[in-house]
């Protein structure tokens, strides 16, 4: 394999010793079973010495670990192959490659480093576990040897939670931390607790349970941390922000307007709405900048026209409002000027009951029977549309159900798509906070948890 080398024995299956007198061999190492490639990573003049006599022997591989014992928690270890040696000639040198996880792929090429550090957290998707190393001695004469030791890794846990909702306890969220895992997956130990509200201290400490019971906060979103820890010590930490909608919804909240300083949707990007007079006032909380006020006169705002605010078959609205009188608008979903009736909208009549409107080719299915509602006073409404049937609740109890089978029919008329505050020329007079818009039908327990959510 290019060059060419002169023996003193000629016989290269004799297993005798054989001295190389001039080597001038350039892409490989003379052995005497043959010419041995010389490996990538080795060069050839470190490691090729003419006038050292060798047996046809490979050499002694041995490396050591530390730490020692190779069962700590750390993922960063020590490997020496200090002790490997050509045994006939300790002196000479020896090139190393190492294999970390013993999956037969030489993870570092040839070198004449004796040490090297390696840790294993970022490099393998090994979670953790026995683990054997494997170190290959490439000797003067073309010869390997393998040493190999092993090591446990511990890793840390990986913290994870859900949440659910008891429709039974509508006031109470449950958080489950039973997601979180070891990197054993028998391992089951783990220790839980909880920050509920990301302030920086502990509302529960560590626990075996990884179940957590809370009410539900009064704040548009929530964040929680959860800190997981396992036998060793080692812990994990996640935070989770969510809307607190979210949780109700299932993935199918399409708007949210808590109107905290703006009217923007606070679960996206778009479906922002454009405030027209409506000035920043308390909510019913007596929290400021947090709800709309309206004048009756002519502030609203508009919603926009896009088809995501146009729901079919399925939707829920919920909103909360306080009248300073009666017969007024609400909000709407594509109303018209003329008599051409299109879209869904709220209003509360001179009576003080709650209108649902639902409009299919200009025929309606109006919603009057539900109590008399008073100024001055705040109200949580819910409007629910289904395939067949389409209810109103206030705060949790519904009031009337309506046969409506299909879906509604939508005119596009630019940005007057969806109004808050004003309907065929009539503005609102009060405030109105949290509009929430749902692509799914919510059942009365659900509107009830619906509004314990704020509340």
């Amino acid at each position: 394999m290019g060059g060419s080398a002169f023996f003193r024995h000629v016989n290269l299956n004799s297993g005798t010793e054989m001295k190389i007198i001039f080597p001038l061999i350039i892409s490989c190492i003379v052995a005497l079973h043959g010419c041995v490639e010389v490996p990538d990573g080795i060069e050839r003049d470190n490691i090729f010495d003419p006038k050292a006599q060798f047996d046809d022997e490979p050499p002694l591989a041995a490396f050591t670990v530390s730490p020692k014992e190779g069962n700590t928690w750390r993922t960063t270890f020590t490997f020496d192959a200090s002790a490997s040696k050509e045994k006939e000639h300790p002196e000479a040198l020896l090139y190393y490659r190492w294999d970390f996880n013993g999956d037969g792929v030489w993870d570092t090429k040839y070198s004449l480093k004796k040490k090297i550090r390696f840790n294993y957290q970022y490099v393998f998707d090994i979670l953790c576990g026995p683990v054997t190393v494997y170190m290959e001695a490439f000797g003067a004469r073309g010869l390997t040897a393998i040493d190999s030791q092993s090591i446990y890794l511990y890793f840390y846990p990986e913290a994870e939670f859900d949440w659910k909702i008891d429709l039974d306890r509508p006031d109470y969220i449950y958080f489950d931390a039973s997601l979180s895992t070891n990197c054993d997956p028998e391992d089951k130990y783990l220790l839980y607790r909880w920050d509920t509200n990301n302030d920086g201290e502990w509302d529960r400490g560590y626990s075996e349970n990884p179940l957590l019971e809370m009410e539900f906060p009064n704040s548009a979103f929530w964040t929680v941390k959860l800190q997981v820890k396992n036998r060793y010590g080692l812990e994990s930490t996640i935070v989770k922000q969510f809307p607190i909608y979210d949780v109700l919804a299932d993935n199918k909240l399409v708007a949210f307007y808590s109107f905290d300083g703006n009217a923007n949707n606070m679960i996206g990007d778009s479906l922002h709405g454009t405030v027209h007079g409506a000035s920043l006032t308390e909510n019913r909380f007596g929290k400021p900048n947090s709800a709309y006020y309206f004048d009756g006169v002519d502030d609203y705002i508009d919603m926009g026209s896009n088809i995501a605010l146009k729901p079919q078959k399925y939707f829920t609205i919920s909103f909360w409002f306080k009248a300073e009188a009666l017969d007024q608008p609400l909000l709407t979903s594509n109303y018209m000027e003329n008599e051409d009736r299109y879209g869904f909208y709220f209003y509360v009549d001179k009576y003080g009951m709650i209108n649902f409107y639902i409009y299919k080719y200009s025929s309606t299915a109006p919603h009057y029977d539900s109590p008399r509602l008073v100024p001055d006073k705040w109200y949580h409404i819910v409007g629910v549309k289904g395939d067949i049937y389409s209810h109103v609740s206030i705060y949790g109890s519904k009031y009337d159900t309506y046969a409506r089978e299909g879906g509604i029919q939508y005119k596009s008329r630019g940005s007057d798509a969806f109004n808050i505050g004003r309907v065929k020329g009539k503005y609102f007079k009060g405030i109105i906070d949290d509009v929430i818009i749902i692509n799914r039908v919510l059942s009365v327990k659900e509107t009830d948890v619906l509004y314990h959510l704020r509340n």
